[in-house]
């Protein structure tokens, strides 16, 4: 539901500066609380109002009509000692009666260093949450700059939620510094804003959070950033579906990080990262390392991430869908790419080259070897863990058949035998499992010319890709299908002809572009690609911000999808961006559409740091 009318208290409704006063005169709905002196929140010795490492950096603003407060923020880098970056995490006591809608004030900056997606924000959680959430101003990018306006306070929406006996636990973005770049910490907010909400707004907020109709997201995330960004203890996983739970998020697939690497304890392959010597790690980006070294850590903790999102997911009844990069595999090259292929291609890709397509990294599922090698990896999580299904991820990097050799009956039969896997699957566990297919039609399939090899004329067509559409909706395996084309109606009314749902994907590309965002003149940096595999691209001072969608851009496009024939849409690498709260309204997405409003962020006033 739009959070707008939950911001403004009724107009007779009183204002407390304090939760101890507000607890004091009987706090009543229509009233609110405004905090702006958010260093009174948290423990002295947490605080400085000058800069020391490691502790929150208390600073004076003041807004254009004169109000004054105290920002918490914190921007500091440490790549030797990144741990000592980060302040302590802290619980405020708010123990309040009756439901209130709560947001967050963020001091909006345009000032280095810029990362792309949320900007600054904190994260929050209650204390009977299963997982903090990311409450920041999400913002596009182009070249290298914020959309929107900067140089004022955004008020964030994050949640309305019983505060009786519950207290606010506050934290650094994603719980400690980012690996990329290295030892980043970097995080703001101005000011708590909680609305005392009536019986009915409460009722309607929790009706319209359950009601299954808005279930239409996706969240479609590669498994592989939230192991950067995090350590142990910190709770990626739980993150996701912290948010996930709070918007019109129905499903989420969390993927392998590549075709034969994965991040469970397997009996088939290894974990990403497996076949590096510890020689090899100085030469690569600091968040590879990081990530081996989580997984190494989960696994051996009950803690990997189809065991903490297949508890949580069922718990929060969202399904979660494993999801399996069906041909990515990195050539054997020095330079900048050296040992990506020891890093993602694991051992079994190197026992058998006579399993790869002629003169290529990818393997050739014309070979049964090959096709039943990564059966068993699908097999093996869809067996030991409570999912919803499997998915099928076709776009990354296409094309996966070989276009020279192969026609469509290669990844038509592909899918047959994954199907008859998770029955046989099913009918030892007694659990249903659902398969579902990613495909690109174009956009991806035009990319990384240094990880495929395609032939003259490649268009990047379902035809060029030896993909029989009309085939593999007709056949009954696939339960829905998830579609990134510019001419995503035409792909639609083929699935609606076989009565299988489908949904529009997008990878961050402009919707309004046939071609990827690297081919896009109006969102080409000019600058070098900086790679997130080259370990000089986390030691940069500034690291190159590439172009990211808008929120007002992801409303518009995924409306059109919709109008389209959608029967949901699936949002690729914005799994911890509240956005995805409001994008299976789609009567509000209308109201919005051609706007510069941005769900749960409203622009307040100019607003002066000291």
């Amino acid at each position: 539901m739009d959070p707008e009318p939950l911001f403004d208290r009724s107009p007779d409704g009183r204002l407390f500066a304090s939760l101890a006063e507000a607890r004091g005169a009987a706090i009543a709905p229509g009233d609110a609380i405004l905090l702006r002196r958010l260093d009174e929140l948290a423990p002295a010795a947490a605080c400085t109002t000058e800069p020391v490492r490691g502790r929150w950096l208390a600073r004076p603003y003041r807004l254009a009509d004169g109000q004054q407060g105290v920002a918490l923020t914190v921007n500091d880098r440490s790549i030797d000692e990144p741990h000592n970056v980060v302040p302590p995490a802290f619980d405020v006591k708010l123990d309040l009666p009756g439901w209130y809608a709560i947001w967050l004030g963020i001091p909006l900056a345009d000032e280095p260093p810029l990362m792309t997606g949320a900007q600054l924000g904190l994260d929050l959680a209650l204390a009977s949450d299963v997982g903090f959430v990311h409450i920041g101003c999400e913002r596009g990018t182009r070249h290298g700059l914020m959309l929107g306006p900067t140089g004022v306070e955004v008020a964030c929406f994050w949640r309305c939620a019983p505060l009786d006996g519950e207290r606010l636990r506050i934290r650094v973005p994603f719980g400690t510094y980012r690996a990329h770049p290295c030892g980043m910490v970097l995080g703001a907010a101005s000011s708590l804003y909680l609305l005392r909400l009536d019986d009915r707004q409460a009722r309607a907020y929790r009706d319209d959070l359950g009601d299954r109709r808005y279930k239409r997201v996706i969240t479609h995330v590669d498994g592989f950033g939230d192991h950067w960004d995090s350590d142990p203890g910190t709770g990626p996983h739980e993150r996701l579906v912290a948010n996930a739970m709070l918007g019109d998020v129905g499903r989420i697939i969390h993927q392998s990080v590549a075709t034969s690497v994965v991040s469970w304890p397997s009996r088939v392959t290894n974990l990403y990262g497996g076949m590096m010597e510890e020689s090899d790690w100085p030469e690569r980006a600091h968040g590879e390392g990081r990530a081996h070294r989580y997984m190494q850590w989960a696994c051996a903790n009950g803690q990997e991430a189809p065991a903490v999102l297949s508890r949580l997911c069922r718990r929060a009844g969202i399904e979660y869908y494993p999801g399996v990069r069906m041909n990515l595999f990195f050539k054997q090259t020095a330079g900048d790419w050296g040992k990506a292929d020891r890093l993602n291609n694991g051992r079994w890709w190197y026992e058998h080259p006579d399993l790869r397509k002629p003169g290529l990294s990818q393997i050739d599922y014309a070979q049964p070897a090959a096709r039943r090698f990564v059966i068993d990896i699908i097999t093996e999580v869809a067996g030991a863990y409570d999912v919803a299904g499997i998915n099928l991820d076709f776009t990354r990097w296409p094309p996966v058949a070989d276009p020279a050799r192969h026609d469509g009956s290669v990844l038509s039969g592909l899918v047959v035998e994954v199907r008859r896997a998770l029955d046989q699957v099913s009918a030892r566990t007694g659990r249903p499992l659902a398969l579902n297919a990613a495909v690109t039609d174009g956009f991806r399939a035009l990319t990384h010319p240094s990880l495929v090899t395609v032939p003259d004329g490649w268009q990047g067509t379902l035809e060029d890709q030896r993909i029989d559409w009309e085939r593999w909706l007709a056949s009954g395996c696939l339960d829905f299908v998830l579609v990134e084309a510019k001419d995503f109606e035409r792909h639609a009314d083929v699935a609606a002809r076989h009565r299988v749902p489908c949904m529009a994907l997008n990878d961050n590309e402009a919707f309004d572009s046939p071609v990827p965002n690297d081919l896009n003149p109006e969102w080409a940096t000019g600058d070098d690609h900086d790679d997130d595999h080259v370990r000089r691209i986390d030691l940069k001072e500034h690291v190159r911000v590439g172009p990211h969608l808008d929120p007002t851009e992801l409303n518009d496009g995924y409306l059109q999808k919709y109008r389209e024939g959608a029967a949901g849409i699936c949002a690729v690498n914005v799994g911890h961006w509240r956005t995805l709260g409001s994008l299976g309204h789609v009567e509000e997405m209308e109201r919005r559409a051609g706007t510069d409003r941005r769900w749960g962020q409203r622009v307040g006033q100019r607003i002066e740091l000291s």
